[in-house]
């Protein structure tokens, strides 16, 4: 689906893909000013009724290599629910896949209140049934926004992998959504290519109970953490502080060390300055390291199917889909509020990373003692 000012980039995207046999869908009112509506209702409409399901990308999508293979996979797994094949790395949904990725799962339900629709997979009777919106067009001038009420409406789930099987190459937004900077992937396929992560499309899927989120619908962003009982009870929202004394953590310290290692990298012998805000690296390093505190949790705060043992920490900081989720995340915050001073994704991986890993590893080990330091 594309725009005619960007006709030659989707022409271009499925010529790369002859595999895929896809088509171009182009708005077919673009005179009617930005909607991508529009143009995702004709592309859902498109969707072959002898086929099983329907895949639409947007134009400004990298696949990940093997995809079709990758996606068939994905299919097989989950046949009847929604695939989303990407989430930015700022996400609430791109929270919960970091969270269930520290579990040992790679699969995980779409958590915000739009379902990502940069490339996306639905079983052909619900595509055909969105592209004709027999009750009318939706509301919304944003697809993935419709969706999301759609989809919710007949009781389909959303589900997002990680690592996701396409990127975003962040080329200026047609819809509106450049205000939130570069939107990457949480963890891109190709970014793990070569590891254990080629085996995940058949993985397991995990559903968190206790969640951190940052939230950028404030200013500035803040950390909550979402607590519930089951898979379809209602979220309990946290602020950081509350969630913090309810794992057994003092929050005072844990605001204490995260001001200390954001100090670090700025000042250190190797520091970047103040170029970008270190309000913003102290929010991530908490949402780590909240992500540890969880992790360490005497309940579990992540439930995964088919079943798994206990988490282990070591285990878990050495998966490359973990290390590189973990790396986004101060992307997906810094790059929240626009300030084009933010780092590009690849300036700090090594030290943005370094951090977020070690936040992980101090939250885990402020809620299991000692004994875990050498973890």
């Amino acid at each position: 689906m594309t725009h005619p000012l960007r006709l030659g980039r989707a022409e271009a995207l499925r010529d790369r893909h002859p595999e895929l046999r896809a088509s171009v869908v182009v708005d077919p009112r673009p005179e009617d000013g930005p909607a991508t509506i529009r143009t995702a209702l004709a592309a859902w409409a498109a969707a072959d009724p002898e086929g099983t399901h329907h895949l639409v990308l947007q134009d400004d999508v990298v696949l990940c290599a093997g995809f079709l293979d990758r996606l068939t996979a994905a299919i097989t797994r989950f046949p009847t629910v929604a695939l989303s094949l990407f989430t930015e790395w700022g996400s609430a949904t791109s929270h919960h896949l970091r969270l269930v990725s520290l579990f040992g799962a790679s699969w995980a339900e779409v958590i915000d209140d739009y379902v990502p629709s940069v490339a996306l997979v639905l079983p052909t009777a619900i595509a055909r049934d969105f592209g004709d919106m027999a009750g009318g067009p939706p509301q919304a001038a944003q697809d993935d926004v419709a969706l999301a009420g759609f989809l919710r409406a007949r009781g389909v789930r959303t589900l997002c992998g990680i690592p996701t099987l396409a990127e975003h190459d962040g080329q200026e937004s047609l819809a509106g959504n450049d205000a939130f900077g570069p939107r990457r992937s949480v963890c891109f396929q190709d970014d793990v290519l070569g590891t254990v992560a080629d085996t995940v499309v058949g993985g397991s899927f995990g559903a968190a109970w206790r969640l951190p989120v940052i939230s950028r619908m404030v200013v500035p962003p803040r950390l909550t953490v979402g607590i519930r009982a089951g898979a379809t009870a209602p979220w309990e929202v946290l602020d950081a502080d509350a969630a913090f004394r309810r794992l057994g953590v003092d929050p005072a310290e844990a605001g204490r060390l995260s001001a200390a290692r954001v100090a670090d990298l700025h000042d250190g012998p190797n520091g970047h300055g103040s170029g970008f805000a270190a309000h913003l690296l102290e929010t991530a390093w908490l949402a780590a390291f909240a992500a540890g505190a969880v992790l360490a949790g005497p309940a579990p705060a992540v439930r995964v199917h088919p079943p798994a043992g206990p988490p282990d920490l070591a285990t878990a900081l050495a998966s490359p889909v973990v290390r590189r989720a973990f790396g986004t995340l101060p992307q997906g915050v810094l790059h929240a509020t626009g300030d084009r001073r933010a780092p590009h994704d690849h300036d700090l991986d090594d030290d943005l990373g370094s951090l977020m890993l070690e936040a992980v590893r101090t939250g885990y080990q402020r809620v299991t003692g000692p004994q875990t330091a050498t973890a």
